[in-house]
C-alpha cells in the first residue's frame, strides 16, 4: 500500500507522536490524519507486474487553514444501530 499524511508516520509512532507532528504531506496544517491506498500494478504482455506510481491523491474534504478543530483527546466514537451487526450506512 501507499501511505501519506503525517511526516511522523512510522510503525512505532504513538498517538502522542502524531499529535506533536508539525508537518504533513497535505496542504492543511491542522490535518494530522493518516491515509493509505492500495498499491496499483500494471501487468505487461509478458506477465511481469510493475508497480504504478500514484501521482495524485486527494482527501474527500477540504477546509480553510485555521478553521479546523480536532476531536478532544480520549474521544471515543460509537457507531451502529441498536447493536445490529448488519447495520450499514448508505451514502
Amino acid at each position: 500500500y501507499g501511505a501519506y499524511g503525517s511526516k511522523a508516520m512510522r510503525p512505532e509512532s504513538t498517538y502522542a507522536d502524531l499529535l506533536k507532528m508539525t508537518m504533513n504531506t497535505g496542504n492543511v496544517v491542522e490535518n494530522k490524519s493518516l491515509y493509505w491506498h492500495p498499491t496499483v500494478y500494471s501487468k505487461s504482455k509478458t506477465g511481469v507486474y510493475t508497480r504504478d506510481k500514484i501521482w495524485f491523491s486527494s482527501a474527500y474534504y477540504i477546509w480553510t487553514p485555521g478553521d479546523a478543530t480536532a476531536f478532544p483527546d480520549g474521544m471515543k466514537l460509537i457507531a451502529g444501530r441498536g447493536g445490529d451487526p448488519n447495520a450499514r450506512a448508505n451514502a
